[in-house]
C-alpha cells in the first residue's frame, strides 16, 4: 500500500477542518437563537416584576424626599420617576410603528408595496428633519 501524497494528506484535512467549521457556525447560530429567545421569554416574564420595582423606588424615592426636602434627594427621585414614566410623543415619533412601552400595537406589514416601520412615517410628514424635530419636542433641556 502506498502512502497518501502529502498533498493529500492537506486537502483531506483541509476538508475536514472545513465540515468542523461548519458544525461550529452552526452550533454557534442556534446557541444565538436559543439566547434570543430566552431573552425574550425572559423580558416577557419578568418585564412587570421589574417595572413595579422601578415603580416601587420611585415612591420610596419620593417618600423619602418629601420628608427630607433635600434638593439632592428630589433629584433622586426625580431620575427615578423618570424611569418608570413612558417616553412622550413616541407614538407620534414612530408613526403608530411603536406605543410608548416600545411594543408594536400591530403586526408590522411585510409586502413590498406597503413601508412599514419609522421610515414609513417618516416620509409621510416630511423627511428625517421632521423626525428629528419630532424627538426633541417636550424632551428634558430641550425647553418645550
Amino acid at each position: 500500500m502506498v502512502p497518501p501524497r502529502p498533498e493529500e494528506r492537506l486537502a483531506k484535512a483541509v476538508r475536514v477542518a472545513e465540515q468542523a467549521l461548519i458544525e461550529f457556525e452552526i452550533a454557534v447560530e442556534t446557541f444565538r437563537v436559543e439566547v434570543e429567545n430566552f431573552s425574550r421569554l425572559h423580558h416577557q416574564k419578568l418585564g412587570p416584576m421589574y417595572a413595579r420595582l422601578d415603580e416601587l423606588d420611585a415612591l420610596i424615592a419620593e417618600a423619602h424626599a418629601s420628608r427630607t426636602g433635600d434638593p439632592e434627594d428630589v433629584r433622586r427621585a426625580e431620575e427615578a420617576r423618570a424611569i418608570v414614566m413612558p417616553m412622550p410623543g413616541v407614538e407620534e415619533l414612530f408613526h403608530d410603528w411603536m406605543d410608548s412601552d416600545g411594543l408594536s400595537p400591530r403586526p408590522p406589514r411585510c409586502s413590498p408595496s406597503s413601508p412599514s416601520g419609522p421610515q414609513a412615517g417618516q416620509a409621510q410628514r416630511g423627511g428625517p428633519q421632521a423626525l428629528s424635530r419630532a424627538g426633541t419636542q417636550g424632551a428634558p433641556g430641550s425647553g418645550a
